[in-house]
């Protein structure tokens, strides 16, 4: 199944899954080439401020209960100003994250950003990622997690123990991973953070070209932090032959 095949035909299933509940629901809207356009697989989101689309987006996914069952919506554990602009689209990969791990925390989904590790999820990574150390359950998690105010990036989820970490990485229906620009922003950002992770690490080649780090920027990004003290986890859909391929 080629790419293309591949995300229309997750959009239609979650259109008709949708429909399912709401059977009346209207098609949401999304700008493209400024002009917008409505699309089933969207959630509507109604009249809201300029300022207002986020909190739009959390109302919608309340509204139309697309979450999964037992787990609720918690801006302190994603807060509103980490939440993309695009959340009220079913095929988003944020609110894919937010649903699998959050059922996998369960109740340990309290109002703190730090969210302390649950059994459910210890043992879901125990059976997934044999290689990877035992988490204690002292373990905190949280959802994108920031690796320093000088980078402005963050991971969609990781999980932090005494002594590594796990990052993970989730897509959905993207056509790949993220690619970033060769500005002078991240220019600077290679010199000052990326060059010297690079050095350090032996996962890598380290004499990485710097237009071939940013082609595929969000999987170096993770890449080059990976040691013995923390491991990178990237999960696609087996059939996203965009994400695999580029993988």
């Amino acid at each position: 199944m080629n790419y293309t095949k591949f995300k229309q035909q997750a959009q239609d299933h979650l259109s008709k899954w949708i429909r399912t509940f709401h059977p009346n629901i209207e098609e949401g809207k999304y700008k493209y080439k400024n002009e917008w356009v409505k699309r089933s697989h969207i959630l509507p989101l109604g009249d809201y401020a300029e300022k207002g689309r986020k909190e739009a987006i959390i109302a919608a996914l309340k509204q139309y209960n697309v979450l999964t069952d037992n787990v609720e919506f918690n801006s302190v554990a994603l807060p509103i100003s980490e939440l993309h602009a695009l959340g009220n689209h079913l095929t988003s990969s944020q609110i894919l994250c937010y649903n699998f791990f959050g059922l996998l925390l369960g109740s340990q989904m309290s109002d703190n950003r730090e969210i302390q590790i649950s059994q459910d999820l210890r043992n879901w990574l125990i059976a997934s990622f044999p290689d990877i150390p035992y988490v204690s359950e002292n373990a905190k998690c949280q959802f994108e997690f920031k690796f320093g105010d000088e980078e402005g990036t963050s991971l969609d989820f990781c999980v932090i123990d005494d002594v590594f970490t796990i990052m993970f990485e989730i897509k959905y229906t993207e056509d790949g991973f993220a690619k970033t620009k060769n500005d002078k922003c991240h220019k600077d950002k290679f010199s000052s953070i990326y060059s010297d992770l690079l050095i350090q690490q032996d996962t890598l080649r380290n004499d990485v070209p710097q237009e071939v780090f940013f082609h595929d920027y969000q999987l170096f990004r993770n890449a080059i932090r990976t040691n013995d003290k923390c491991y990178a986890v990237f999960i696609f859909p087996e059939n996203n032959k965009s994400c695999r391929t580029q993988f």
